[in-house]
């Protein structure tokens, strides 16, 4: 199950270079078989233990939902060695002479069991450094400082090497301090603080972006008034290319200057601020702040986040800190219990994510089906929109099915011609010993076993390989079908939305026909009317006394009934002819505006424009070469002439 599968579902870790262990197995065989006699090199091989089958550690970083990701950014104190903790091996009747004490229990490089001394070293003994208090070595600050300061780790562009800081300006003064550093601390004390920080990779950023991050870093301390110094390593051949980090070492207590016999002057105090519990935690997120600053200026789409993943919203155990020896045996393909704890928890995480995935699909295909069957039940009119919105998400789901099946096929044809060229390569250098006749014997024997062991190896890939290969071939004809049906819909709809327009606007032709119809019917009524009036109006003034205005009539009508006075013409009479003019006049002015306003609009003729629609709806339909399935949907309405009369 580790073996292959682990790749089958890495959360995007397989389309790059993989972070973590590469099989130096793999090198080792290839390049003892190149350079040697194969036969005894692929004897050797076998018992150093290389196991190029065991696969590669690989963790996983998962991303949040804002986008954050993990980093790497580790703090470590380094102590200074203690008169009572010091240990030595060599000879027994040398440590009997010194009168050292032997502590079975002690473990170091060499072995178990030591001999303690408080001051000295006695003739004829080797000072040993613990397992258990590795980190407490007599000058190992300034070997440190020596060690990251190395030739060929140090990253180097345009003449400037990313190598920063403000103890001093060359490397022997560097290490000076440091032994400094641990005669003032004395015994048993903090001496040195080490950082180890992961670097972005990208060109966009570049080894001047990498060393301006160190010196942004180194610049908080600096306003800590610490003395610090750091270095941007470039990954190592064996490791993987993107592993470009830092190395940054400081000390806790502020460095005043140098003497005129260049020795350093410290300050009396220590910055407590460093052994403040929140130290550690705010250089992390200030670190990160540094480094997305320069993501977001130089247009990388990444966001490193200092928080834990409970704090994230990530539902993932924190991962266990391995250790360099561990990752040292699971690098030479020899599996480990903690490797094997820590392989087996990353898998359990992966299959928890993908069976939450996959239930959290099923439920979302639940509810777009029960979505479709509530919009159908409740309203028709919907139901090609509808369709059109299934037969989408129908495509989608097969396109992403199908994407990672083929990510499958990949990965096992992958896994296949690896093997094939191992075999080949194995294969090629034991052949020029079958004719010899000291080891052709022995060399047969060895291809044969080697050609079981690989036979077995390319059935088991080859099975999974084909099946893989088959249920990819049925995901793409679901995809193609998917795509048809989807095309199918999206015409269908266009179709029917163009005839609607069509029967829209042939009912708003003949509404607006009948409109004027109407109008002109009103218009003349109207006309009749106020002629009647007129003629009352003539009939009434001759009944008026000469020199009387009509205008007198109209206000005296306006002042009611009571207030009238005129004999010779009643207010019935006079009320009906001036009221009837008036409100004939206003009818007639609003209907020759309205009447003038439609003749000033221009528009063209909307049947003209929705069967021009129409037609290049069914151009698209034919040039997609999907007629023959629209026209049995809708009755062969696809078949029909396109010709266009205009209406008359």
């Amino acid at each position: 199950m580790r073996i292959f599968f682990d790749d089958l579902l890495d959360g995007g870790e397989d389309t790059g270079p993989k972070l973590g262990r590469v099989t130096m197995a793999e090198e080792a065989l290839i390049k003892r078989l190149l350079h040697s006699d194969p036969l005894w090199d692929f004897k050797r091989f076998a018992a150093s233990r290389r196991n190029p089958l065991v696969p590669a550690l690989k963790t996983s970083r998962p991303i949040s939902a804002s986008g954050g990701q993990t980093f790497v950014f580790s703090l470590k104190g380094w102590q200074s060695v203690g008169a009572s903790q010091r240990y030595c091996v060599g000879q027994p009747a040398a440590a009997q002479k010194a009168g050292l004490t032997y502590h079975p229990n002690i473990r170091h490089p060499g072995g178990i069991g030591a001999f303690r001394f408080d001051e000295s070293l006695p003739a004829g003994m080797r000072e040993v450094s613990t397992f258990n208090g590795a980190r407490l070595r007599v000058g190992g600050a300034a070997a440190f400082q020596a060690y990251i300061e190395r030739d060929d780790a140090v990253e180097f562009s345009a003449g400037i090497e990313s190598s920063v800081g403000n103890i001093h300006g060359e490397t022997e003064f560097r290490k000076m301090f440091w032994d400094a550093v641990e005669r003032r601390e004395g015994g048993g004390k903090r001496i040195q603080h080490r950082v180890i920080a992961e670097l972005p990779y990208e060109e966009a950023i570049g080894p001047e972006g990498r060393r301006d991050i160190l010196s942004q870093l180194g610049a908080i301390l600096d306003d800590m008034g610490l003395p610090w110094h750091g270095v941007v390593h470039l990954p190592e051949k064996q490791s993987d290319p993107r592993n470009y980090h830092l190395h940054l070492l400081f000390h806790d207590r502020p460095l005043l200057g140098w003497d005129s016999w260049d020795q350093p002057i410290f300050a009396r105090m220590k910055n407590q601020k460093v052994r403040g519990q929140s130290f550690i935690k705010d250089l992390r997120t200030s670190y990160a702040k540094i480094v997305n600053k320069a993501f977001e200026r130089s247009g990388v789409k990444r966001l490193w986040d200092p928080r834990t993943y409970l704090e994230m919203g990530i539902d993932k155990p924190p991962q266990q800190h391995l250790g360099s020896a561990v990752v040292g045996l699971e690098r030479r393909g020899i599996v480990t219990a903690r490797g094997k704890q820590a392989a087996e928890a990353e898998m359990a995480w992966r299959y928890r994510e993908f069976e939450i995935e996959r239930i959290r699909k099923r439920l979302a295909v639940a509810e777009r089906l029960d979505r479709r069957i509530v919009t159908v039940r409740d309203n028709e009119n919907k139901a090609s929109t509808t369709a059109i919105r299934i037969a989408q998400a129908r495509y989608l789901e097969t396109v992403t099915r199908a994407t990672k099946q083929y990510v499958t096929v990949l990965d096992w044809q992958h896994q296949q011609k690896w093997l094939h060229e191992r075999h080949r390569v194995l294969r090629s250098r034991l052949e020029l010993l079958l004719e010899d006749s000291e080891c052709g014997t022995s060399a047969r024997r060895y291809t044969r076993k080697l050609d079981r062991f690989y036979g077995r190896l390319f059935g088991n890939i080859g099975v999974a390989t084909q099946y893989a290969q088959r249920r990819l071939d049925k995901d793409r004809k679901q995809v193609e079908t998917a795509q048809h049906n989807w095309l199918v819909e999206v015409h269908l709809e266009k179709l029917i939305r163009a005839n609607g327009a069509i029967e829209r606007a042939v009912s708003e032709m003949a509404w607006k026909k009948s409109r004027e119809t109407r109008t002109g019917k009103e218009y003349d009524t109207l006309l009749e009317r106020q002629r009647s009036f007129l003629k009352k109006r003539v009939i009434l003034r001759n009944r008026l006394p000469d020199g009387t205005a009509w205008d007198e009539v109209e206000r005296e009508v306006n002042r009611g009934p009571k207030s009238w006075e005129r004999m010779d013409v009643s207010w019935e009479e006079a009320s009906e002819v001036v009221l009837g003019l008036r409100n004939i006049g206003r009818k007639l002015e609003r209907l020759v505006r309205n009447m003038t306003k439609d003749e000033g609009a221009v528009d063209e003729n909307p049947v003209i424009q929705a069967r021009r629609e129409k037609v290049q709806v069914l151009r698209a339909i034919r040039e997609s070469g999907l007629t023959e399935d629209i026209s049995r949907r809708i009755g062969g309405i696809v078949r029909r002439k396109l010709e266009i009369k205009r209406p008359r």
